[in-house]
């Protein structure tokens, strides 16, 4: 049931060991690399009249030090997925081996992450002002939140598609609070565009991070848009009324 494997366990007491020590860089992997050399050049006809029944202490105390058990309990307490994913790393590691172990976690780790970010997309509308109200389907405002990929595709061609329905003169994206575009985030958003487009309606985006924004360049979503149409800040909404001739009595 229990697995030991020598290379595995070696390389990650190895590790371990340099950073409980102080150790910053890789520099003192390859330290420790050169220290093993040299005893093994010097000191291997000593060591291999050492019982390999002594190394058996040793290695489990090497691994009692390793366990961290006060951040397991610390975790376990926390009854959330993060708890899952280690319990299910740790039974697979101590059941099957390292590799399993790890590979699975990680794997876990992945969905559960995946799962988290989609869920925190928010796209809000701004309510327009009172005197307004005669002009809020000319120029919608929307205020989006979180990040743009293929986990929260659901949540954005929902909230986009009772946008493109509504076919304001102006569509404005608030995106200072979007750090991340993948693919699937910019082919939905060009979808709208294209959409909107046909209906005579434009799209302005304000508060364009440098991520999003290289997205949009890298596809050409972002000629397609047009520049001056795409803000770095937050510019007034006033600005915008007079620049696509939006009249507020």
């Amino acid at each position: 049931m229990f697995s030991y494997h020598p290379l595995r366990a070696h390389a990650i007491a190895r590790t371990a060991t340099n950073i409980k020590n102080g150790a910053a860089s890789p520099l003192s992997g390859v330290i420790h690399g050169l220290v093993v050399l040299l005893v093994l050049v010097m000191l291997a006809p000593y060591a291999s009249n050492i019982p390999l029944a002594s190394m058996a202490p040793i290695l489990m105390f090497v691994a009692w030090n390793m366990s961290e058990r006060k951040e397991f309990a610390h975790i376990l307490k926390t009854k959330s997925a993060d708890s899952f994913v280690l319990v299910a790393t740790f039974l697979l590691t101590v059941s099957i081996d390292l590799t399993t172990g790890v590979g699975v976690g990680l794997l876990l780790a992945i969905v559960m992450f995946v799962k988290r970010m989609s869920g925190s997309l928010k796209i809000s509308k701004v309510l327009a002002e009172t005197s307004e109200n005669a002009h809020k389907s000319e120029l919608m405002e929307y205020t989006m939140q979180g990040s743009l990929f293929f986990g929260s595709a659901e949540v954005l061609e929902d909230s986009f598609d009772n946008i493109a329905e509504a076919k304001p003169k102006v569509l404005l994206l608030r995106m200072s609070q979007v750090s991340f575009i993948d693919t699937s985030g910019e082919a939905l958003l060009s979808k709208v565009v294209e959409r909107l487009k046909d209906s005579h309606s434009q799209v302005v985006i304000s508060g364009l991070q440098h991520q999003p924004k290289e997205m949009l360049k890298s596809t050409g979503l972002y000629d397609k848009i047009g520049e001056k149409n795409i803000f770095s800040s937050e510019p007034p909404v006033s600005k915008i009324k007079a620049r696509h001739r939006i009249v507020t009595t």
